[in-house]
Parts: structure tokens; sequence; C-alpha cells
């Protein structure tokens, strides 16, 4: 999401950014179907909203090119500060999903100089989605 954010402000507001980095930004067009996005359609469920230790396990699983395991203690401790932030985490993944494209309809106004990164086994936006950019 933060890819998402940087890029839709530097979009906005163009004299206030110089440069801009961009790690798997979403809000592009995807031409290929992530994992991600295939669960979300065929189950409903969104591994990003995670906030219980077990929900968190299956997001390291799912997400992770090669997942560790995470100690129980920091799980937790996870789990309850994500509870803390669902509210805000719902309401972004919403809006997102209301206008998918919304940082690519914003790129031709971007001035700054911009670096974006992709991991080539990203399971939440597929890499073929950089192409857009």
């Amino acid at each position: 999401m933060g890819g998402m954010l940087a890029g839709v402000y530097a979009g906005l507001y163009p004299e206030r950014i110089k440069s801009l980095t961009m790690v798997c930004p979403a809000g592009i067009s995807m031409p290929r179907k992530s994992a991600l996005l295939k669960m979300l359609e065929d189950s409903g469920r969104n591994l990003l909203l995670a906030h219980t230790a077990d929900d968190l396990v299956e997001m390291n699983n799912h997400l992770s090119y090669d997942p560790r395991k995470i100690p129980h203690v920091f799980l937790n401790m996870i789990a309850s500060e994500r509870e803390k932030q669902l509210p805000v985490l719902e309401k972004i993944v919403h809006d997102s999903l209301q206008n998918p494209t919304v940082l690519e309809d914003l790129l031709p106004d971007i001035r700054a100089k911009t670096l974006v990164m992709w991991g080539k086994h990203d399971q939440v936006l597929d890499v073929s989605t950089g192409a857009a950019i």
C-alpha cells in the first residue's frame, strides 16, 4: 500500500516531490492475476487484513517467497497492533478496490525521478503490473 500512497501523493502534488521510490505499488492494472487477487475473488478472503496470530502465519506462508517461522510471542504482538489498525486498513483496501487504477491514472502527472522495485515472485501484485509504469 505504501508504494501506491507515495505515487498518488506524487501525482497529486508533483511540485512537492523531488524523488520517489515505489516498491510493488498497487493502483495499477494487473495483466496477470496474482495469487492474492485470485484468493480474494475465489473466497473473499484478503490476507493483507490478517489480524490474528493464525491469519498472520497464513499470510506469511502465502505471501513470502521464503517464509520463515515467526516466534509466537511476536505473532501475538503483531496481531494485537494489526487489530487496532484494522479499521484503517479496511478503509484503505475498500477505497483501493473502488478505484483499482488510481495510481495508473496519475502516472502522467508524476514529474519526480522515480525508482520502481518489484519482486519477481511477488504474490500480492503480479510483476506484470510493472509494465504499465
